[in-house]
């Protein structure tokens, strides 16, 4: 059972856009320089390889926080984007949009959690980390756990983060 947009927090209701049509395109080798957006996501030296060759951007997982994170996911965006420019890549056009597939806990987590795992104020705490890595994009995923007892509840923590992210 959804929300319907009248359930949505007014701070929600007022940020709305309009979607165009999702397209799904099948790439050929025969498309070359009418690519549709690629994203890769692996950290193996052949999928790097792949990503600086090929995509338009990576999508990495954030998972240490704090500075060791973001020195972490700064230095492989670095090599990737070195990579891509010994391939003859314009690089100013690659993006690096960080997932954070959080999990939320009652009690602040310890020193040895992964990104995204602990409470709201440590989910902001690795925003953070993101930005200073240099992510162009971060996505927030609140889908992958049990914590929230509604999709309101959820609506309105994704309304706070974003909140709190446009203030600091």
């Amino acid at each position: 059972m959804g929300a319907g947009p009248g359930d949505l927090p007014q701070s929600a209701r007022r940020h709305r856009q309009r979607l165009g049509p999702a397209q799904t395109r099948v790439e050929n080798p025969g498309d070359a320089g009418r690519r549709g957006s690629n994203l890769g996501r692996s950290t193996s030296s052949k999928a790097v390889q792949r990503i600086a060759k090929r995509a338009d951007g990576w999508l990495p997982l954030l998972t240490s926080p704090g500075p060791a994170g973001a020195a972490e996911l700064r230095a492989s965006w670095d090599r990737i984007r070195d990579m891509a420019a010994e391939y003859g890549r314009d690089t100013s056009r690659m993006e690096m949009v960080v997932v954070g597939n959080v999990t939320f806990t009652d009690r602040p987590a310890g020193p040895d959690r992964s990104a995204f795992v602990g409470t709201l104020d440590q989910i902001m705490d690795d925003v953070r980390t993101a930005a200073e890595a240099g992510a162009d994009e971060l996505i927030v995923d609140l889908n992958l756990q049990d914590w929230f007892t509604s999709t309101r509840q959820m609506l309105e923590t994704a309304v706070e983060i974003r909140e709190r992210t446009a203030a600091s």
